[in-house]
């Protein structure tokens, strides 16, 4: 039996005080379906079809069992929670529908949507990072201050938050659910998109688990560490000659890296901190010799 996720803060806690969703019958109202607007804010955007209408045949035989939770504007009502019982209710062609009515800034109202859809697991990944990643930017939290607000981990709404970066193509696989947020992440760590794309095609044709893709994946960058070393160890036979000159002059092994765009590092080994200190001096000593004299003009 698979087990709901637990949040340190639910609805309730969102509703109460002066929020708290009343017990007493005359608090629930019958507002016409026609003056409740959909909550602009509503982190949930793909509803399913089939389950609209099979809960719109519930409604149909037993009524709306529970009340649907709308703010007040200036010419009717948002929604803040229930949009698939406003849905399945207009299927189902009522004209009104138990709501209670409760005054609430925009942060709550989505917050108390994206609870409401965390709880029931109605969201999929990218729509639940596009609603954390709206609250951190458009109500100036930090991800602790979610953490807090929404009772979700903080590696959770981080790692959440990292599909956005995911390819089009591929966040698209991950919205339709096609693609699961597991295989998403083990994609993310690899470099570039083209990398990502790359794997991404492999784990469709092969039809791979996540572990299977993160193995894949770090097989991958393992290869990459590999040809990248190896790719650094070549060097001219120039600077090769002078790179064992330099062994043999300064008495341990001397390794030059070549980089890009004619950067690089040149390395010194050394076993002790005596040794180490040997070196310095003589790298000072032969410094001082050759400050005035032209380089060696070695390409």
């Amino acid at each position: 039996m698979k087990k709901k996720r637990a949040l340190g803060r639910g609805l309730s806690a969102l509703l109460s005080d002066s929020h708290k969703v009343p017990t007493n019958a005359q608090s629930i109202l019958d507002l016409p379906l026609a003056e409740i607007r959909a909550n602009p804010l509503q982190p949930r955007q793909s509803f399913d079809q089939e389950r609209l209408e099979e809960l719109a045949a519930s409604i149909k035989e037993h009524g709306v069992v529970q009340p649907v939770v709308c703010t007040r504007e200036a010419d009717g009502y948002r929604l803040v929670v229930g949009e698939r019982r406003c849905r399945a209710a207009r299927l189902a062609g009522l004209e009104a529908i138990p709501a209670i009515v409760r005054e609430m800034a925009d942060v709550e109202l989505l917050e108390v949507a994206l609870i409401e859809n965390i709880q029931r697991e109605d969201l999929n990944p990218i729509e639940e990072a596009r609603a954390y990643s709206y609250l951190l930017s458009e109500h100036n939290l930090t991800q602790d201050q979610l953490s807090s607000r929404l009772g979700r981990s903080r590696p959770a709404i981080s790692n959440t938050l990292r599909l956005l970066a995911l390819p089009d193509p591929i966040r698209r696989e991950v919205e339709s659910g096609d693609l699961s947020a597991g295989h998403a992440r083990a994609l993310l760590s690899l470099d570039s998109e083209s990398q990502q794309m790359r794997v991404w095609a492999m784990v469709t044709q092969r039809a791979l688990s996540v572990r299977q893709t993160e193995k894949l994946v770090r097989d991958i960058q393992e290869e990459t560490k590999k040809a990248a070393h190896q790719k650094q160890k070549k060097l001219s036979p120039d600077w090769l000659q002078i790179q064992d000159h330099l062994t043999r002059q300064l008495g341990t092994h001397v390794h030059i890296r070549p980089g890009s765009k004619g950067k690089g590092k040149i390395e010194l080994d050394y076993a002790s901190t005596q040794e180490l200190e040997r070196l310095v001096e003589l790298l000072i000593y032969l410094g001082e010799r050759v400050e005035a004299r032209p380089s060696l003009g070695v390409l």
